[in-house]
């Protein structure tokens, strides 16, 4: 190639951009993980640089489980009000088809229903 290396032409390996970062632990936390390093062997500077690597590949597992829960929540909440509305719903039909009062399905509904969790929405809660 007339001469010309391949180092002249910027063909060098790009290496990633690193900062180094540096703090102070406790003397007996230091002898711990000391300990556990050397049972890794490596010396403590990798084995706690291994440790804060894990734990912020983690941070985003972490945060989705967190998001998870919060979303089941939300249905579970959502469920124990399609609960509430089929059991109005039930209490009217009952009423309405099978001729009994509010009370006589209430009780038919708890008579019936209460031992399979279903709870029997009360008259302060119920549709209109």
């Amino acid at each position: 190639m007339n001469g010309v290396s391949s180092a002249g032409l910027g063909f060098m390996k790009k290496q990633l951009s690193t900062k180094t970062v540096s703090f102070r632990i406790d003397g007996q936390l230091a002898a711990k993980l000391n300990r556990q390093a050397l049972d890794q062997r490596l010396s403590l500077h990798e084995y706690i640089r291994e440790l804060f690597l894990d734990a912020l590949s983690q941070q985003p597992l972490r945060d989705e489980v967190i998001e998870l829960h919060s979303e089941l929540r939300n249905i579970s909440a959502e469920i124990d009000d399609l609960r509430h509305d089929l059991s109005v719903i039930l209490q009217k039909f009952l009423m309405e088809l099978a001729d009994m009062d509010e009370d006589e399905a209430r009780s038919w509904m708890i008579s019936r229903l209460s031992s399979q969790g279903f709870q029997v929405a009360d008259e302060d809660n119920a549709l209109d």
